[in-house]
């Protein structure tokens, strides 16, 4: 669950949120700090990257994690988040029950809901889920522009996840 920033400098910074920078054996970021107020100046970053985050958040505080990173972006920064696609998720879900197949029904349908179990730690589970529309919505209302959705890079790619990017 962390986000990496990309500086003017190429330099790539990651952070943790703070309840998770508190357990060493989780992550450790660059910066450590509660991802809704992050102390890096007003638009000081080229890109803000978001990888397997945005869905441990609730959705008021999404908002507020989003609107963090409309405030660090310069002008025409660039946003990318991957996420589970929640409707992946249930299609995939489905399809198992008929072909009675474990791994695709937990690894890409039942963790995309709710997060990977196996660690046992309560940080790894989602609290929220989206698909590529419903995340374009959100970061329009944040402020972002030009948001687009298209095939995950990392992770389960087009099987469960994907891929948003929007500009400030």
């Amino acid at each position: 669950m962390t986000q990496r920033f990309v500086g003017e400098d190429e330099t790539k910074l990651t952070f943790a949120t703070d309840e998770v920078a508190e357990d060493d054996d989780i992550a450790s970021g660059d910066i450590r700090s509660d991802a809704r107020s992050i102390p890096l100046p007003d638009e000081c970053l080229d890109e803000v990257m978001g990888i397997h985050c945005i869905e441990h958040f609730e959705p008021w505080e999404a908002v507020k994690v989003l609107k963090e990173a409309h405030r660090m972006l310069k002008p025409g920064g660039k946003l990318v988040l991957e996420a589970p696609d929640v409707i992946k998720c249930a299609i995939n879900l489905l399809q198992a029950t008929t072909t009675r197949e474990p791994t695709i029904a937990m690894n890409f349908g039942l963790w995309g809901f709710y997060g990977e179990p196996s660690e046992q730690n309560p940080y790894m589970i989602h609290k929220w889920g989206y698909w590529p529309e419903s995340l374009c919505h959100l970061v329009t209302e944040c402020g972002f522009k030009n948001a687009q959705s298209f095939v995950a890079e990392t992770h389960a790619k087009d099987i469960r996840d994907f891929r948003a990017e929007a500009y400030k």
